[in-house]
């Protein structure tokens, strides 16, 4: 009976004389707006609708009271009373005057600005629709200028990241209208934008830059503690192992014993109630015994002297073990014959070069596959090498060919480099790891881990590859410990299935970086994250299944030829700079907001004899697996189900055509990028195509092209996988798959190592380096 009462009160309302007494008054506060709380609030609401604005066109002053409560009770769960809401606030706004709404100017703002962005389509469109009238845009760009900035980047980031393609429609017409209607205010508030994406990407770096310093703080501090629990008479071994310290044979081999879990570890140690054992255990850095390398050592004298004894007093005892270990023990030991330092420690061996080698090699079994993936402190791994991705990240991690030291297996899978002066402060560790190829990993025979330095036949460490079951396993981590230090430690996590480290990824490489990587969240599995792609690099794609659609998306920043830097005809040069600039901006902005002229990003796919099998467009907008979601002003995507491709397709390229009657070139179209997204929203790869001299006066260009791994290369039992080369080629023959295709031809018959940067190998260290041409 809400809304019969209030379809009474209506009528008494009219009634009210002006002023309004404070009896009146009260009706508003104490009636009608507590109502607005209500959860059935749909059901008489546009009574309560009539009743309010009949008040506030009584004393347009009220209008501002009745702003600030459904701005201060926002029902931030509940979508459907967010619409409700937006409706009343656009009433209020239409019978009231600017002058009495100055003290809800920053939170309307705000609150619009969120809803522009909300992640529920139809609140979003319901904010953008609010800018259709022309009294709420005069009012909002007139008195909201200091606030525009927020409202804009919330209308960019729709544009380039929302889901809905109606939302996306709507927010390119108000970009449109906000252009028309005050294009300085438009410019100022663009410019801010982008000022505040780039505050906040230093930001993002600094707080990096601050955790990786506190991170290694706290393991000089475990370092001292754990360096305090060993014993202390062993002050007449300090000597010799000084010697020892200055002088090592090139030739020495250790033997790492194998890596338990680190539960087993800690059962010895006392329990902490702050940090885990686990925890604790993982990320302890192993002891130094060379003087000028030795951690932060105790304040006094004495402290001093009984820390460097305990050192050398646990070096010795592990020097007279002569390479054995028990089971159980996560030790490093080393051989007879060895009498270097830096292989000391019970946690892992430190690598105090700048390059590192590891090789597998083996006597009998199954052929083994070595990949390497570089995981960041967030738990996210950044970048992998596999045999069809040989460089990554500008030479940080490389593949080559065979160690060339001796006593090796008949058999080598190659030889992944590191560079370890070239990982950023945000790698965590470096995990290496073997696919077995057909057979399984038990049926191996004498298979050998081997790791050198600086050059290939300067081997450092050795150990076997003991009790692996299963086709994949972790043979080995490299683990940051702090501002250049790392260390190398053996691990045995193997899994029953995979062939690729993408198959794993849940299982395997989580639980290792899980154990290795501080705060990372025990439910949390790892994710696969390469943003840096460069031209000719290659990424791999889960395996194909129904279930694991992926959507490829590629956008653009829009910006007229006069501020890129560009001679075209739009530069300011006879004076009329703000002119020319406004006509510029107009032609970028204008051309793509219709449905005929723009950019048209859509997949072709290719047999195996390179003859056209179709295509994806906006036209055609479904088949071969693929849907396309519609254009839009900043970006374009697809959904492709791998699993629905047709066999006989074996290559389908990402291509990009300009399709415009009053631009002919691509220099309005800024920064194009790909990202390839998997069904939960995370962002696989991402790949930022060069805007360079090779795309000017192009027609388009050919962002990159997926292609099954027995076509390009692979191992032939894992045909079914596809992957990603980034390629970044201009497109000059037409605007047409027709045109375009021998042109596609040409690509389709090209390797995947015609377009990676090419490698030689440098003469004095023996080390391949990566040249740029």
């Amino acid at each position: 009976g809400v809304g019969e009462m209030l379809d009474v009160l209506v009528r008494f309302i009219g009634a009210f004389s002006i002023p309004l007494k404070e009896d009146h008054r009260q009706v508003l506060f104490k009636i009608l707006l507590p109502l607005h709380k209500a959860e059935w609030l749909a059901v008489f609401h546009e009574k309560l609708l009539e009743c309010t604005k009949k008040l506030c066109e009584k004393e347009p002053p009220l209008a501002e009271q009745v702003i600030s409560f459904l701005l201060r009770c926002w029902p931030f769960r509940m979508a459907s009373k967010q619409m409700l809401f937006l409706s009343e606030i656009d009433d209020m706004i239409s019978i009231t005057t600017p002058q009495s709404l100055k003290t809800v100017y920053p939170k309307l703002a705000k609150r619009l600005a969120d809803c522009l962005s909300c992640i529920n389509s139809d609140v979003a469109e319901k904010a953008l629709l609010m800018w259709k009238s022309d009294k709420f845009m005069r009012f909002m760009v007139t008195n909201c200028k200091e606030h525009m900035p927020d409202i804009i980047s919330a209308l960019y980031n729709n544009a380039t990241q929302h889901w809905h393609h109606t939302v996306h429609t709507r927010t390119l017409e108000v970009l449109k209208l906000l252009l028309d209607r005050d294009p300085e205010l438009f410019d100022a508030s663009s410019a801010k934008h982008r000022k505040s994406c780039e505050e906040m990407e230093k930001k993002e770096t600094l707080r990096t830059r601050r955790w990786a310093k506190l991170q290694m703080m706290h393991d000089k501090k475990q370092l001292v503690t754990q360096t305090h629990k060993s014993p202390t008479n062993t002050q007449s071994v300090l000597p010799e192992l000084n010697k020892a310290a200055r002088s090592r044979p090139p030739s020495t081999v250790a033997t790492i014993a194998p890596q338990t879990p680190a539960s087993n570890v800690a059962q010895n140690e006392s329990p902490s109630p702050r940090i885990p054992d686990t925890y604790r255990e993982s990320r302890r850095a192993p002891e130094r015994v060379d003087s000028a390398e030795r951690p932060l050592s105790p304040r006094s004298p004495r402290q001093k002297a009984a820390a460097s004894s305990s050192a050398a007093a646990g070096a010795t005892a592990q020097h007279q073990q002569g390479g054995a270990s028990s089971s159980g023990q996560n030790a490093i030991t080393r051989s007879a014959s060895s009498t270097s330092p830096r292989l000391q420690g019970s946690k892992g061996t430190f690598l105090d070069r700048e390059r590192y080698a590891v090789g597998v090699s083996w006597e009998n079994g199954p052929e083994l596959d070595l990949q390497c993936v570089v995981v960041d402190y967030r738990g996210r791994i950044i970048e992998a090498v596999h045999e069809l991705s040989p460089v990554v990240a500008g030479a940080l991690a490389r593949r080559s060919g065979q160690l060339a030291v001796p006593d090796l297996g008949e058999a080598q899978s190659g030889t992944i480099w590191l560079n370890l002066s070239c990982l950023g402060r945000g790698v965590a560790l470096v995990v290496f790891l073997v696919c077995s190829r057909g057979k399984k990993l038990q049926e191996l025979k004498g298979g050998n881990v081997h790791v050198a330095e600086e050059s290939r036949d300067k081997e450092i460490a050795r150990f076997p590859l003991e009790n692996l079951v299963g086709a994949t396993a972790v043979v080995a981590i490299i683990r940051h410990g702090g501002e250049k230090s790392w260390s190398l430690h053996r691990s045995a996590e193997t899994s029953k299935t995979g062939k690729h480290f993408m198959d794993v990824v849940d299982t395997s490489l989580t639980k290792v970086i899980r154990e290795a990587v501080p705060n990372f969240p025990k439910k949390q599995k790892a994710l696969v994250t390469i943003c840096g792609l460069a031209r000719g690099a290659v990424a791999s794609l889960p395996l194909p299944s129904p279930s694991k659609w992926l959507f490829v998306g590629v956008s653009w920043d829009l910006q007229p030829a006069s501020s890129s830097g560009s001679t075209s005809a739009s530069s300011p040069q006879n004076g009329h700079k703000d002119k020319e600039s406004k006509e510029a901006l107009d032609k970028a902005v204008g051309h793509i907001c219709t449905p005929e002229d723009g950019l048209v990003v859509g997949l072709v796919f290719l047999d195996s004899a390179g003859k056209l099998l179709g295509s994806v467009m906006p036209q055609s907008p479904e088949g071969f697996g693929a849907r396309h979601g519609g254009r839009s002003w900043l970006g374009q995507g697809l959904i492709v189900d791998f699993s629905s491709i047709p066999q006989e397709a074996v290559q389908v390229f990402v291509v990009v055509f300009l399709i415009s009657s009053t631009v002919d070139k691509l220099d309005p179209f800024q920064r194009p990028h790909c990202c390839i997204v998997d069904p939960a929203g995370c962002e696989l790869m991402r790949y930022k195509v060069v805007h360079g001299n090779d795309l000017v006066g192009a027609k388009g260009f050919f962002v990159g092209r997926f292609f099954r791994y027995g076509e390009l290369g692979g191992v032939s039992q894992d045909a079914a996988r596809w992957g990603f080369q980034a390629l970044g080629a201009p497109c000059t023959t037409g605007t047409t798959v027709e045109a375009t295709l021998p042109a596609l031809q040409q690509l389709f018959g090209q390797p995947l190592t015609a377009f990676q940067t090419p490698q030689c190998v440098a003469p004095d260290a023996g080390v391949p380096r990566v040249v740029s041409l």
